[in-house]
Formats: C-alpha cells, structure tokens, sequence
C-alpha cells in the first residue's frame, strides 16, 4: 500500500508519521526510513528523541539515504563487480577518454570545449544525468537512430565518449558508483530485500529515475510505504508553489496503480507549529491566487529595507541579539538565518557574527584548493609542465611558505622580477644580481628534479616523484608543526588537525590516481588531471559553540522547528533564485528523452518549481517570528529590486511590520563593544550626542581610548599637517636638502612633496626603457658627445660619427646601468631604435643651432651645489637662509651651460636644460613655482659670492625638447615639410635678456628658428617673444630665493597640504591624474585644486 501524509507547512505531517514509525518499532516491524543525504543526521537525531533510546536502538529501525541503502542491499544479498570508482578516479578516466577520442576519430559537437580540461567534468556531469535516469551506453545507442538532425552531432559524441568510459572503468575493474542505485535496485528484487518492511519517505521534493526504479522494487515488495510530502492538495495540478511535489505524487501514483497498490491519501490541515496566527495565516495564503488577506495583528513579520548586504547583516546580528536579551529563554539554537546566496553572503555575515559575540554554525564547504599545500603541488606541476616558466606560477609557489626561501627572500626576487619584468625563459638565465641567483636556484632546483623525475613516467610513478617531492623539501613537516604568528596556541592546534587532514586527502588523490593512470602520461596531462581532482577537496568549518545561530543556504536548509529565522538577500533574482536553461542538456533535448521514456532530471520547468517551493518553505518555517530583509544596492552600488515575495508578504499580511534600517539611529547597533565602536566609526560625527556617548562609555576602556585617540588625530581635510618640530627635525635635518625637481614638487603639491621626501615613498623603478630612463641615456648621450667634441669639433660631425658616438654613450649607459642584454625583449631593440634616431635628429639641429649662435658651450652636467656632507673643492655650496636658524641646502645638476663674451669682454651665461617630455613655458608660471628651476641655475651659477660663474651676465634660461618628430612617420612627406616640423618640435622654449646684442649672439639674424624670439620689421621683438629685461631677472631672482625661504619655513613647519596646483590660464595641468600619492591624500577622486587669486603674477612690469 502507498498511503501519502501531506498538508501544508506546519501541520504535524511529520510528527504524525514518526508516531507511525514508533507504532511499528514497537510492533517488532523492520522498519526503513529514507530521507535525502544531506538530513540523515539530523533525522536520525529527531526520531531517537520521539521513539527513545531503548526502542530506537532495538535494532530493527534504520535511517538511510538512497545511497546508504544501495550499500545495505548489496552487504545483505551479493556486491555488484568492480571496485566503486571514486571521483578522482573518474576524473582521469574520463580526461584520458575525451584525449583518446579526440585523438583518434575527433568529436563534432564538442571538439572545442574538448581542447579544455574542464571538459572531463562536464561530460562527467552529462553522463550522471544519464545514469541517474538509466539510459546506458546501449539504449543511448537506440535512441540517437532516432535523433534529429541538430541533436545528432551532440548525442553521436556523447555516445562515444559513454561507452569509451565504460570500457576504460571495465579494464580497470571498476565501476561508476552512480549505477549502485539500479545495480542495488535489481538485487533487490530479486532477493526479496523489501519484504513485509514498513518503509516511510520524507523531506523529498522529486526523485530521479534511478530512485523511481528502486521505488517500484519497494512498493512491489514491502506491507507500506508511507510518503509525507508537503502540498495542501496533491492531486492538483497546473502550476503552482506545490506544482513539484505534486508531479512526484502522481509519479508515485502512477507506480503503485501499475502494480496494484493502494493508494491512500491523509491531509493535516491543523496547526501543530506557529505559534502566533499571521504566521500560519502566511502559510496557507502565500503563494494563493487570489491571496486572502490577514487583517489581524502582523508584528511578528517583519519586512526590513537595508542599504546593502552590509546593512542587512547589522540589522540581522542587532536584531538577535535584541532578541536573546529580551527572552532569555531564547537559545540561539533557536535561531536561523537563511539565503538562496549563502554560500557568497556567509563571507559578509560571518564577520558580523563575530563582532556581535553571535556563535553560529554554517554548512558551507570552503575550498581547499587555496591551502598552502594544494597550492604548492599544483604550483609545482605547472612549473614541472610547462617549457618555460610562470613567474606568476613561480611566487604563487615560492609564497606557500612550504619551499626552502624565506619571506624576505621571497620579497627581494618578487621585486626583481618586478623591475626587470622577469618571465617565462628568462628563469633559465642566470641573473646578474648575486642574490637574486641564489634564489632562483633555490626555487627552481627541486622543480626541475621534479621534471626529470616525471619525465617519460606513468601516473603511478609521477605520484611517486611527488611524494618524494614534498618530503625533500620539508613541506609535510613545516605542515604538522606549525607555529603561525599572531594565532593562540588553540588555533594553531587546529590548523595541524587541518593540515593533517589535508595530507590524508591528498595521499588518497594520489592513491586513486595510481590506480587510474597506469600507463605512462604527459606531465601536461598529469597536471590537467590532478588539479581538476584537488578542485574538488572542501574543507568544514566545526561549530563554534553546542548552542550556534544556523546560517544555511535556504535550499538545502532542515531546520528543526526554529522559532525565529531571519531570510536576507531577499532581492529580485535571488530569492527566489531564477534559474536558466543548464548547461548540459537544452530543453529540447531533455523533451526527446522524456518521448523515449527517459526522463533526464533537472529541467528549468521542474527547478523553477522547486525554487519557488523552497522559497516557501523557508519563508514558512518558524514557529514564533520572521524576518525578511532586502537590499537597495548591491555591493558595486547598483540599485537591485525586492524580491516580489516582499509584495505577497504584504498583501498577505498588511500589518506586519516594515523598518528601514537607515531609520534605527546609532545606539540600535551598539549591542557589544566592538559593535559599538564599528557603529561609531561609521557614523562619525563628534558633534552627535549619541556619537559622544558611545565613545565616552567605550574609552573606559584602554583599548577603544587608544582607537579613538588615533581616529581624534586624523586630520579629515586635506590641510596635513605634522604639529611635532622635532620630528621635522628628525625627518628633515637640521639643512634641508632641496633640488630643483623636488622644489617643483612642492609647487605643484605639497603632500605629494612630503610623501617623496618625508616618508621616502617611491613605486618600484622598472629597467626598461621608461621615461625616467631615456631621459637619463639621452643626457648621459649628449654630456660625452659634447666632452668629447668641442667647439668645431662637434660641429664638423658628420651623421656617421653622431650615429657611433650615439651608440657608443647609449650601449654604455646600458650596460652599466640596465645590465646589458640581460631581460630585454624584442620591443626593446625597437624603442631604443627610436630613441637612437631621436638623439641622431636632435644633435644634427643643435649642430644648426650652433652653427648660428655663438654662445658656446662650456659645461655639461655641472652640479650646482653639493649635496649634505660630499666634499667638492670645485663647487661652492648653495645655502640659503630662512631665518629661526633653518637652512636650505640647494642642489641640482645644470644639463648645459653655454657662455658668450661680448666685444667689452663682457661674459653672458645661459642654463640650458633637455627635456625629453611635453613641457610648456610661461613667465607666468615662474610665480607659482613651475619652471623655476633653470633660474636657480642661473643664478646660483652666476652667483658673484662663489658662483663657478661669478660675475657673468645671467643671459637666459632655456628648455631644449628632444623628442621624436610628429612628422618623422610621415613617409608622404617633403623634404621641407619634415625640416620644419623638426624645428617645431625641438625650438627651444623658455625665456632670453631682451638684448638685441643676446638675441642676435643666440641666433643670428634671429627669426625664431631655435629660440623662441622673433623680430619686428621695426627692430623690436615681436609680442609673442619670451624676453625679460634685466629689472625682471632680478626680480625673478628675489622671487626664486624668497620661493624657496617660503618653502623651508612650511616644511620645518610640517605644512604638507594636498592642495595641487592647477591654472588652464598659466598651463599648470593639475598633478593628481600621475600622482602615486593620491589615494592616501584625501583629495581623490574629485580633486579641489588651490585658491591662487592671491598670487602676484607681475612680470615685465605689467600685474594680470
């Protein structure tokens, strides 16, 4: 007899049914109750309390799962052949097939997806489905001669690949475990194993073939089956929130009316589980179209708006433990909190159980994968496999903290390969860096005794060279006596447990892959294998406490009669979770198989009626008081809509109650001190009375007093400033040393400033062929060409002496400075071609230049200055007063200085500076401390107290760009067209003496070819010329000094504003967009430049 016990939620269906399991027990009845996998345990706990010890362990009452009872059947009657095949070993047998195949005929539908390891799992799960609905290689044979033309191609491969790897099982003696339902299913029947047994069924929603078939063995066999199904009418159709369980029902009708059976029908209608009216009124009416209304009193369903998953995760902790307070009856055993997303939201709400003092239990398996020592013989066999290696691969490894390289180490060889782009076949080069080399070795030598080891192996034998491989290098030991930093001595305990753990699991990989993989095998194909079999190792978080909050996903929670559950993330899409097509078989496929009498499970019809059921089900599982809450905004800030559950929720129950969490104020949250703290810190504001009393109450406490001193100190505008004198002192020295570049720091910003020179913060250099680098061959280039040849010298160069000299300063500069040959790529011979070719265009205009001036070059890369305590008897130190005893110690290197003595013997110096990058000049920008510093040059240098330069005329200040021609591509252009455009590029910009006696000796007959004056047809220079009179120099020269005063005194002061300076007026691009600094200012993303309305921007006696 079939007898159903089945009504809606709560109604005392399953106490019912366990009152019938004690009846039989007690009547000496064999007795057999059959749940899902995942609730044996927890039935089995259940039925021991309502039956009792004694009769519960009388012996002849069993709770099992399909798969616990295939393996009785066949302990009871005769093992099926072949040992079960466990997942790894179905893993390589199944990659070895898809390789095989693919090899031998090719596949037609899935030739591409065959070309990725993944695959193996994939055809693995298409042939689960399979056999759970019992088409074997043969019958799936029959079917595809039946098959449509766009079905052929797919079935033809999955048929090949089916009964190759049935085969390969065959030959090893084993079999899938997956047939063991059938294969249990036919011992069965034919011994009798189900008779007179009382059988019962619960917490099913449908069943797959396989379970059918043993089903009708049952019901052919044993005096009752007894099935409790939650539906408030079974025999309805249509589709509906029960519309899954009741298409189970009917199949079950269907299999006892063929055989004859009765079928009896027992609906529960009464109450038996809530405990306040709206819940149950909830239960009955949810999902009911039309929905009838609860007008009653609805407080205890709450319906709760948050911001994000953060917001709803406070409100949830707050609320329980709001809720334990108040009730301390209340254990949180009691408690659950349920999400279709909890294998995702358990990352965000664990955390908010740990700072509101909440122990709670959640069932999600984590990963092993990511564990120190997965990741290291993973690592290793990519690095074993491959021809040239990974460093990516290499410091993933070298990270475990399993190899024979230190930390420190780790970090020097990480940078290195950082600077020097260190990849793939550079590895097998020995480095120039002595250190560096030694940890190269260190990390490669047991990766190629590994290769050797492997090479030419079979898969028995590469898990030999493995093991061997993890003991030579001590990585087992470091596992089993770990000490970790900053763990108790508890904690460490348990992470030996779990290393040990992780040990057993990985000797059983390879045990099974030794039994697989007998013949010999890749490397490549080793290493495919095992990592799709390590992906599948998860590890259990244990309970933290006996009495623990439940946090579960909702479709696979069993929860015991909780009183309060709490369903977040109940957003549209995830709760309840909408479901696409799968991606093993489309629905048209499936609807073939169902007409040849093969129903593949899984259809996106029957999974959107079990989404629907289980949101249901959840929503209708506690006894006293539910919560609902959603989300505005996901985590990236995107508005995301409520679940349409929160709208029948509503029509249901109008007066449940509704709170916005961005309603309840600060002390809501204030629930445990570090709750407290966190809810202060986000809602810092230390004019709220509620803030001042958190923090009040915490600062009794050392540890908070010391938090909230820190967070009193934090400057929260962009005004930094560093009040301790002494510690500028301590920074700073006593003179501080100041060059012209970070002067112009300073200018543009003044955090950026501090951040360079304070806390010596500076992204890693990268030796290639970056601007800071070309910048320094091309001024190295241009100092020993111009050593080297003098006067007429330089100018009677030809192109093939300028091309060898070029060469000869820019190779030496490479050797010494970016080792050689050593980590170049291709594309460095390109770039550096280019650059070659710029200098070669930029010394053949400077010999015209030169060959119209006569200024003369006199120095190339003076310094100017002498930096801290270096002796120079040559150069005279720059040393500039700031009054309050503080000094500024100037520096700099002049790239050339070029003079001109007139008829008088007057001597007339100019600073010239090459520039590499785009760089405009304005006088007006000499105001706000841009571009100043060829006139620090100058000056200095011409300084009559100790200048080398003393007494000479400051004549000028120019920038010499030496940049690629715009037109040097253009290969359509003329010969004139392409001789200006290098005139365009390379004249000169900066600022000359208004002197015609200056003028002319820079450029004769000026015309503006290469300095950036022109003349009048009256005489005089036109208005777009960059002079200054010697008034202005002097002027510019106060400026620069009383500049770099102005500068000394703020930093001794400990003024480091991030305040960047911007003027479009004046050119001055504001400098956060290539700032290394400016995620830490507080002036990013939307930078407020500074207010330079004050500046005096006078120049050449006119005031802007």
């Amino acid at each position: 007899m079939l007898t159903f016990f089945y009504g809606g939620t709560g109604t005392g269906k399953s106490y019912a049914m366990m009152d019938k399991i004690k009846q039989a027990a007690e009547n000496d009845r064999k007795v057999c109750v059959i749940v899902p996998d995942q609730f044996t345990f927890e039935y089995e706990h259940m039925l021991y309390n309502h039956l009792g010890c004694a009769l519960f362990n009388k012996g002849n009452t069993e709770v099992w799962s399909f798969s616990r009872l295939a393996a009785d059947i066949f302990r009871c009657t005769k093992a099926p052949e072949g040992m079960g095949a466990d997942s790894t070993v179905k893993t390589a047998v199944m990659y070895k097939v898809i390789r095989l195949i693919s090899e031998r005929e090719g596949l037609l539908f899935f030739d591409k997806q065959a070309k990725r390891a993944s695959f193996a799992n994939t055809a693995l799960t298409m042939l689960s489905e399979l056999i759970h609905s019992g088409v074997t290689p043969e019958v799936l044979g029959e079917i595809l001669k039946t098959a449509p033309d766009n079905m052929r191609d797919k079935l033809t491969d999955l048929f090949l690949i089916y009964s190759e790897y049935s085969s390969e099982l065959a030959a090893l003696g084993m079999r899938d475990i997956l047939l063991d339902a059938r294969l249990a299913a036919d011992m069965a029947e034919q011994n009798g194993y189900f008779n007179d047994m009382c059988l019962f069924m619960d917490e099913f929603k449908s069943f797959t073939g396989d379970q059918y078939n043993m089903i009708r063995v049952m019901l052919s066999q044993c005096a009752e089956l007894t099935v409790c199904m939650t539906s408030d009418d079974i025999g309805k159709g249509g589709f509906g929130p029960f519309t899954a369980v009741n298409e189970t029902c009917a199949g079950l009708s269907s299999i006892a009316a063929e055989l004859g059976k009765k079928i009896n029908k027992v609906k529960f209608d009464d109450n038996r589980r809530y405990k306040s009216e709206e819940l149950f009124e909830l239960s009955k009416n949810l999902l009911r179209l039309p929905s009838k209304a609860y007008n009653g009193d609805g407080g205890n369903i709450t319906l709760v708006t948050a911001p994000d998953i953060y917001g709803e995760c406070d409100y949830i902790c707050a609320a329980i433990c709001e809720l334990t307070a108040a009730d301390r009856s209340l254990r949180y055993s009691d408690i659950a909190v349920l999400s279709r997303a909890m294998n995702d939201d358990i990352s965000v709400l664990a955390p908010h159980f740990e700072r509101y003092n909440i122990p709670y239990y959640s069932d999600k398996k984590r990963p092993a994968g990511h564990k120190p020592l997965m990741l290291m013989v993973t690592a290793a066999l990519e690095l074993a496999a491959e021809k040239k290696p990974s460093t990516e691969v290499l410091l993933r490894y070298a990270k475990t903290g399993l190899t024979q390289v230190s930390e420190e180490d780790i970090a020097y060889i990480e940078n290195y390969c950082y600077t020097w782009d260190i990849d793939g076949s550079m590895w097998q080069s020995e480095f120039p860096d002595e250190k560096a080399e030694d940890i190269r070795l260190r990390l490669l030598s047991p990766i190629n005794s590994l290769k050797k080891a492997c090479s030419g192996k079979t898969g028995a034998q590469i898990c030999d060279a493995l093991r061997s491989f993890i003991g030579e290098t001590g990585a087992e030991e470091k596992l089993l006596s770990f000490e970790g930093k900053y763990i108790t001595e508890a904690e460490s305990a348990a992470q030996i447990r779990e290393n040990q753990w992780l040990c057993s699991q990985l000797d059983e990989i390879f045990a099974s892959l030794e039994q697989a993989l007998t013949e010999k095998i890749s490397l490549n194909d080793f290493r495919d294998i095992f990592m799709l079999s390590a992906e599948k190792i998860t590890l259990a978080a244990p309970p933290d406490a006996l009495d623990g909050v439940i946090a579960q996903q909702s479709d696979l929670a069993r929860l015991t009669n909780p009183k309060i559950v709490f369903v977040m993330h109940a957003n549209d899409g995830i709760f309840p979770f909408i479901t696409g097509e799968s991606s093993t078989f489309s629905e048209r496929e499936r609807e073939f198989f169902k007409k040849s009498d093969y129903d593949l499970s899984g259809s996106m019809k029957k999974r959107l009626a079990e989404e629907r059921f289980n949101a249901f089900k959840a929503l209708c599982s506690p006894s006293h008081r539910l919560f609902v809450s959603y989300s505005e905004a996901d985590i990236s800030g995107a508005s995301v809509y409520p679940s349409p559950y929160i709208e029948k929720i509503s029509a249901c129950i109008p007066n449940c109650q509704r709170i916005n969490t961005s309603d309840l104020d600060m002390l809501y949250f204030c629930r445990t001190p570090q709750s407290a703290y966190a809810a202060a810190s986000q809602n810092f504001d230390p004019s709220d009375p509620d803030f001042i009393t958190v923090k009040t109450e915490l600062c009794k406490d050392p540890l908070y007093a010391k938090k909230f001193s820190y967070i009193d100190r934090i400057d929260l505008t962009t005004a930094h400033k560093i009040a301790d004198k002494k510690l500028m002192k301590k920074l700073y020295g006593d003179t501080l040393e100041l060059s012209a570049s970070r002067f112009e720091d300073f200018s543009k910003c003044p955090f950026m400033y501090f951040c360079k020179t304070g806390l010596k913060l500076y992204p890693l250099p990268k030796m290639d062929l970056n601007p800071i680098n070309q910048g320094n061959i091309m001024h190295m280039c241009m100092k020993d060409i111009f050593e080297e040849n003098r006067g007429e010298k330089f100018l009677n160069m030809t192109t093939d002496d300028l091309t060898a000299s070029i060469k000869k300063s820019v190779d030496g500069y490479i050797a010494k400075n970016l080792s050689g040959k050593f980590a170049k790529k291709k594309s460095f011979g390109f770039y550096l071609d280019i650059m070659n070719d710029t200098l070669l265009t930029a010394l053949t205009h400077m010999q015209e230049e030169q060959r119209v001036s006569r200024f003369v070059p006199s120095d190339f890369e003076y310094p100017v200055g002498v930096k801290g305590s270096v002796k120079n008897s040559t150069v005279t130190p720059v040393i500039i007063e700031c009054g309050e005893g503080l000094k500024v110690n100037f520096t700099g290197t002049a790239d050339r200085v070029d003079e001109f003595t007139d008829e008088n013997g007057i001597i007339y110096i100019r600073i010239l500076d090459y520039k590499t990058g785009v760089k405009d000049f304005m006088k007006e920008q000499l105001a706000l401390g841009i571009n100043m510093q060829m006139f620090f040059y100058l000056f200095a240098l011409t300084d009559e107290k100790g200048g080398r330069y003393g007494g000479c005329v400051p004549a000028g200040a120019l920038y010499i760009p030496v940049k690629y021609p715009k037109s040097a591509d253009d290969r359509m252009a003329d010969e004139a067209s392409a001789a200006k455009c290098i005139d365009d590029t390379m004249k000169m910009q900066g600022a000359v003496l208004d002197s015609p006696l200056i003028i002319n000796a820079m450029e004769e007959d000026c015309r503006g070819r290469f300095i950036p004056v022109t003349f009048k047809k009256d005489g005089t220079v036109s208005a777009k010329s960059s002079v200054i009179n010697s008034d202005t120099m002097e002027k510019i020269k106060a400026l620069a000094i009383k500049q770099i005063e102005d500068m000394g005194r703020a930093v001794y002061s400990g003024d480091f504003p991030a305040s960047p300076l911007e003027s479009k007026k004046y050119k001055c691009t504001i400098p956060c967009g290539f700032c290394d600094y400016r995620e830490i200012c507080g002036n990013y993303p939307d930078p407020v430049p500074r207010d330079i309305s004050d500046i005096d921007f006078e120049i050449n006696g006119e005031k802007e």
